[in-house]
């Protein structure tokens, strides 16, 4: 396990990273404080991994290769609304059967 603390003012964030010992594989992630993945608010956030890869990533991934950008702007948000987009894949699942019952809890309330 693995922990920082962070104090601004009177928040105080609490990041904890769990690994395997055996295999120093992350089990689990925990934020309690300001999200530092994609920087959210103030609030309780947890990730557990079910499944990790230990095989390299190919750095192109990460290049930017349209010559037409127009400024590193365009570039930042860009890169967060891809971001956005990857996040939603992996949480959509999850989050849309909470939305329909939301929604159907709504229709009844009525």
């Amino acid at each position: 396990m693995y922990q920082t603390i962070d104090q601004v003012g009177d928040k105080k964030s609490t990041y904890t990273f769990y690994v395997n010992a055996a295999n120093k594989h992350p089990v689990h992630y925990e934020m309690f404080g300001y999200d530092t993945l994609i920087g959210s608010h103030f609030d309780k956030y947890t990730i557990d991994y079910y499944n990790y890869d230990e095989e390299s990533i190919d750095p192109s991934l990460f290049h930017i290769t349209d010559g037409n950008r127009k400024n590193e702007a365009t570039d930042a948000h860009d890169w967060l609304a891809s971001m956005a987009r990857t996040i939603w894949k992996i949480f959509e699942p999850i989050v849309r059967p909470w939305r329909l019952f939301e929604q159907r809890f709504r229709e009844i309330d009525m």
